[in-house]
């Protein structure tokens, strides 16, 4: 009927709500919860037909705050999103919304560590990611974002808690780039004029400042998350998110090159400089041209890694999850 009190009842249900045994669009049993946030919350489940194991993300909704526009958006984007088929993208096989409540998208169930965790238990460790390892990580993130970027679709929250290393039998782990399903067109105007969505420790400057992003601000992201790969560190730290925005959008990043002995290779650590460029334009093209760019210097990044494992006599293995 249009009315406010409609709309409230649309998403009466919160998402975090849902337990196992209950079906979602009639065809997908919840089994189990993968874990819940302010995104709302995701739930292992089976498809009732073929019994496929997927996870459903069910996505809060302020009902004081939604409004017909948020539903249309939403499965319009959605339908953008499962088209992605690239492997080093998380496949997205249904999009709908529950009765009484969240939106949901289906998409393929992922076994294996997160990045953020591989990152911490370095971390614990003492010791940065290989050189190699982490042109290793970003290259399928760059390839997967080439896709995204060519249908019109930028990712605006790229993180290492959105990366995770799929389990792939009798194979090395697969790269997948998860949380695309929250994505946006370049376009969209589901946030509002002036908002920032995304997290403030890899938010690009324009972002920092809601002004608007376009395919270059994810690769800025990429750019943070080499930094930490490969120095151990961020290249901004502050407690408050405020302060780590304002230095995004206006402070120089360290030169990745002091924070590592050896000093990291000069190729290598000038990408992640060009990547973390206050401006747009002063960025690598697009995603291709930054992973092109990458690859030329994963031979030098070999020599350097076994030169450091002879000089500190360390005999890392070079699969990141071990």
């Amino acid at each position: 009927d249009g009315t406010g009190a409609s709309v409230t009842r649309q998403f009466s249900r919160d998402a975090t709500s849902y337990e196992a045994g209950e079906v979602i669009g009639g065809r997908y049993r919840i089994t189990g919860s993968l874990g819940k946030g302010g995104f709302g919350a995701v739930y292992a489940a089976e498809h009732l037909g073929t019994r496929q194991e997927v996870a459903v993300k069910m996505l809060t909704v302020d009902p004081e705050e939604a409004d017909r526009k948020v539903t249309d958006r939403f499965h319009r984007e959605a339908q953008i999103t499962a088209a992605l088929s690239h492997p080093n993208t998380v496949r997205v096989f249904d999009v709908g919304q529950a009765d009484g409540g969240p939106l949901y998208l289906v998409m393929e169930m992922l076994r294996g560590p997160i990045l953020e965790h591989v990152l911490r238990k370095l971390d614990e460790q003492e010791r940065p990611m290989k050189v190699v390892q982490a042109i290793d990580v970003a290259v399928p993130i760059l390839r997967s974002l080439a896709e995204a970027h060519e249908a019109g679709l930028v990712h605006r929250d790229l993180k290492p808690a959105n990366i995770l290393l799929a389990q792939v039998a009798g194979d090395e782990p697969l790269v997948k780039v998860l949380d695309f399903g929250l994505a946006r067109t370049q376009d969209s105007s589901m946030t509002g004029e002036g908002h920032s969505m995304g997290t403030p420790a890899y938010m690009s400057p324009e972002q920092c400042r809601g002004d608007e992003v376009d395919p270059r601000s994810d690769l800025y992201a990429v750019g943070v998350l080499l930094f930490r790969c490969a120095t151990g560190r961020l290249p901004f730290e502050a407690p408050k998110p405020l302060a780590l925005m304002y230095m995004h959008a206006n402070e120089p990043p360290p030169d990745p090159r002091t924070l590592r002995t050896p000093a990291l290779p000069d190729g290598f650590a000038e990408i992640i400089i060009r990547a973390l460029a206050k401006t747009k334009e002063e960025r690598f093209d697009d995603a291709l041209q930054m992973r092109d760019a990458l690859m030329a210097q994963r031979a030098e990044a070999a020599r350097y890694d076994d030169a450091s494992e002879s000089d500190s006599g360390d005999s890392t293995s070079a699969n990141p999850t071990d």
